[in-house]
């Protein structure tokens, strides 16, 4: 009935599309620079030369500065950046329901997910956005009436198993203002995943606006 979207690898190349498509889609040329990265290894901690922890970012923005004869320092630049960190995380599952907390787990066609930080018991590799950055978010997502679902916790198994990560804590260290903006997903990593298009709808509104702000 089209009411879900059925298939492999949703994790990550929903967030892939969605931000190239969101890129493409603006029109003229933007008030401030505008870059989107996709980079792959995030799900073994982005160990690799073409990661989020390579220095590829800085040594790209380095490269913009020198051809522009620009002699303002990279870390002015960085600390003077926002950035988005997009990924999928898991919904409340269909058969499993007994293992998340209803109440605070997160479902498909409610939009897209904000997380200050996501809710793992270990607090591990992750990045806390701040409230004034976390704030600017809220009013995109109100002024462009983008559907979207607070933080939350994850399940009632949160406190006993060890949960992934985002690229957000590598972002972060290197000054930009970053958040993680998610879709929920259910069946996460299996050979079909499945997401709403409302849902990942709501996600390329939300980069697109977020892009020309």
């Amino acid at each position: 009935d089209n009411s879900m979207i059925w298939g492999y690898w949703q994790d990550d190349k929903v967030s892939c599309f969605t931000w190239v498509k969101s890129l493409f889609d603006i029109q003229g040329i933007p008030d401030y620079t505008t870059v989107v990265l996709l980079v792959d290894k995030e799900e073994i901690w982005s160990e690799w030369n073409t990661s989020a922890q390579s220095s590829f970012i800085t040594h790209t923005l380095k490269s913009i500065l020198r051809k522009r004869w620009i002699t303002q320092d990279i870390e002015d630049c960085l600390i003077n950046s926002m950035a988005i960190s997009a990924d999928v995380w898991a919904a409340i599952q269909p058969g499993f329901e007994n293992i998340y907390d209803a109440d605070n787990a997160w479902i498909l066609w409610d939009g897209i997910l904000i997380e200050r930080y996501w809710s793992n018991a270990w607090k591990y590799s992750q990045n806390e956005a701040n409230l004034k950055y976390t704030d600017y978010i809220l009013q995109i997502c109100d002024k462009n009436k983008i559907s979207y679902q607070r933080w939350n916790i994850v399940s009632k198994t949160d406190s006993t198993l060890w949960w992934g990560g985002t690229i957000s804590v590598y972002l972060a260290r290197l000054w930009f203002e970053t958040i993680d903006i998610w879709i929920p997903l259910i069946w996460m990593h299996s050979p079909y995943e499945i997401t709403s298009p409302t849902d990942v709808y709501s996600l390329y509104k939300f980069l697109y606006h977020f892009l020309i702000s």
